[in-house]
């Protein structure tokens, strides 16, 4: 989902233009939350959702970093590999929660 989302986001900007900026982040987050739904982690939920997100971003990486939407400097990626973290982590409980495990 994260890699054909970014590859969809020159599409997106060809038939969007306000919404090509935005893109690139809407779908990473969204790939993140997915992927933090769909950790099925045997110990904290939280460390389950966070690991299933970055290997997300690592599998994804290098894709951005070879085809760049836009410029992308180290704070992009470093603000990337924080919010697969957070957005990873905060669905892996939830989903925990939404199964009735807590």
């Amino acid at each position: 989902m994260f890699v054909l989302g970014m590859l969809s986001g020159s599409l997106v900007g060809a038939l969007v233009p306000p919404l090509a900026a935005a893109w690139p982040w809407f779908v990473a987050l969204l790939a993140f939350a997915v992927a933090g739904c769909r950790a099925r982690p045997t110990g904290p939920a939280h460390v389950g959702g966070a690991g299933a997100a970055l290997v997300t971003v690592l599998l994804g990486l290098p894709l951005i970093l070879l085809f760049p939407i836009g410029p992308l400097g180290g704070s992009d990626v470093a603000g990337l590999l924080v919010s697969a973290v957070l957005v990873g982590a905060v669905s892996g409980v939830a989903a925990r929660n939404r199964r009735g495990r807590v």
